[in-house]
């Protein structure tokens, strides 16, 4: 089902898209990655506060889940709450693999410009 909402987002499909997150999280409601995509969805469509919400359910569940924890700090660098932002950076540089090169070099951007 996560596959399948993957290629529904990248079809502009969000409503099926969601279904199939949701479906999986019925099916494993533990999986990180379900809460990050599903994030990522809602963040999307405008929704920033839910978008947040699940992807602080992500890191919940995983802490080391790079994506939402760079999600967040964005999220709260744009609502001007720099400390918490600065807070989920760092975690993010600290649990990034290799292959986010170019979102850890953004991060660090961010991170020098306050």
């Amino acid at each position: 089902h996560v596959g399948l909402g993957t290629a529904y987002v990248m079809l502009g499909k969000l409503d099926e898209a969601q279904r199939e997150y949701e479906t999986a999280l019925q099916k494993n409601p533990n999986n990180s990655a379900v809460y990050t995509n599903l994030g990522n969805l809602y963040y999307f469509r405008g929704d920033s506060t839910a978008a947040a919400a699940l992807w602080l359910k992500a890191v919940d569940l995983n802490p080391s889940n790079a994506e939402s924890l760079s999600n967040l700090g964005f999220h709260y660098d744009q609502l001007g709450q720099k400390e918490e932002a600065r807070a989920y950076f760092q975690r993010f540089l600290a649990v990034a693999p290799d292959g986010m090169e170019d979102l850890k070099r953004r991060v660090r951007a961010e991170l020098s410009a306050e």
